[in-house]
């Protein structure tokens, strides 16, 4: 029996052009048409067999990474190692998920249309455009590769990417500088600083009991839910940049029995470690000290939680300035757009690799509009400049450590 190697089986099981030699739109819409939703494990890992193949194509070392904590696709990393060995790396970021399921895919004027075209597909084949652009450029003018390149490819970012932080906290240690490939702005700005989150699921346990006969031997457990989170808003903090938000509620039976049953979904976001040691905090104090109690037995309810999520906040360094100061350079002489960098709310793989990482940058993916909606859109003109920028980035960075060995 013959033994495919993966480049057969690759080719077999799809029957697919390489994504890096046919117009980049055209393998953009292909990739849109798979459905990879987050649940949709074999939909997503059909993304990254796609990714796999490219990246070994271009001559990184890949492996791949099961979930051992849920049912998710697999992690992919591909590295290209430095031309002297050492193991410091450029880490790209991107995403193989999406948050729905493809939908109409409509290409009209300057835009096409599609689930996940900038969140993260474009993104992701913007990065593996970059990097072929790049290598083919350093071999041709037989440069060394100064820095190792690594490309991170999630199955379940748009969940969180449980699973797989551990991994990610152990990259960072030998990333030296991080890009990610979530979409530019709106305006093409791209991203230097990115909120903490942390999920948390409550549990609120009472007595049920009839609403008529039985209220006083009761202890209802949604009261206790509707008391405890009217405090908890008092968490939410714009000044400094802290927000508590109730995603859901759930409890109860009918309207005439005392649930002994609830339930909440919680979206903590804060800026800065402090600020989320005391949201927990309070957040902790409220749950230990239920309110709601049986006059009848003196039962009071009970409130268990758990934390789902716990990601880091990606601060703001002086460092990353500097780093986007450069990229800004290069994208004026790339583009009309005037950009700059911004402070955001939503979370991303990204924050995971602060802890190490002192240089980080986000928003590196394409410029479009609509993430997470039915409308998601990608501007053809913004992703061959941007394509064209990261590539322009990775050569100036390359050049400017060969500079910095050459000086010690």
């Amino acid at each position: 029996m013959k033994i495919l190697n993966f480049e057969e089986r690759y080719l077999k099981k799809y029957h697919y052009q390489d994504l890096l030699e046919r117009p980049w739109h055209e393998s953009l819409v292909e990739l849109v048409k798979i459905n990879s939703q987050t649940k949709n494990v074999a939909g997503v890992n059909n993304i990254q067999d796609r990714v796999e193949y490219e990246l070994k194509n271009l001559g990184l070392l890949v492996s791949r990474f099961e979930n051992e904590l849920e049912d998710s696709g697999d992690l992919v990393v591909g590295e290209l190692p430095s031309s002297n060995g050492q193991g410091d790396f450029i880490t790209l970021i991107c995403h193989a998920d999406t948050v729905f399921e493809p939908y109409e895919i409509i290409e009209i004027n300057n835009e096409i249309i599609g689930s996940g075209v900038i969140d993260n597909k474009g993104g992701l084949l913007l990065g593996l455009h970059a990097i072929k652009s790049f290598v083919e450029t350093i071999k041709h003018n037989n440069v060394d590769l100064n820095i190792g390149l690594r490309f991170i490819c999630s199955p379940n970012e748009e969940t969180g990417s449980n699973g797989f932080h551990h991994i990610f906290k152990d990259l960072s240690k030998s990333t030296i500088l991080a890009c990610g490939l979530e979409p530019a702005l709106e305006n093409g700005d791209v991203v230097l600083s990115r909120k903490g989150n942390r999920w948390y699921n409550v549990f609120y346990e009472g007595v049920k009991g009839h609403a008529g006969r039985s209220h006083h031997k009761s202890a209802n457990a949604c009261s206790e839910l509707a008391l405890s989170l009217s405090k908890l808003l008092e968490i939410t903090n714009y000044e400094k940049g802290t927000t508590l938000n109730i995603g859901k509620i759930s409890g109860g039976i009918s309207h005439n029995v005392v649930s002994d049953k609830a339930s909440a979904q919680l979206d903590l976001r804060f800026n800065d470690i402090q600020s989320r040691e005391e949201a927990h905090r309070y957040l902790n104090h409220c749950f230990v000290n239920p309110e709601v109690e049986s006059p009848c037995n003196s039962f009071k309810t009970r409130i268990d939680f758990e934390v789902v999520d716990d990601c880091p906040p990606m601060s703001l360094t002086d460092k990353s300035i500097e780093l986007f100061e450069k990229y800004k350079s290069i994208y004026s002489q790339i583009s009309s757009m005037n950009i700059n960098y911004q402070k955001v709310g939503g979370a991303a793989d990204i924050n995971y690799f602060g802890e190490f990482t002192e240089v980080l940058i986000d928003g590196l993916g394409p410029i479009g509009r609509g993430m997470h909606t039915h409308s998601e859109a990608i501007c053809k003109k913004g992703f061959i400049e941007k394509k064209e920028a990261l590539k322009e980035l990775l050569l100036c960075l390359n050049k400017e450590i060969s500079f910095e060995k050459s000086d010690h």
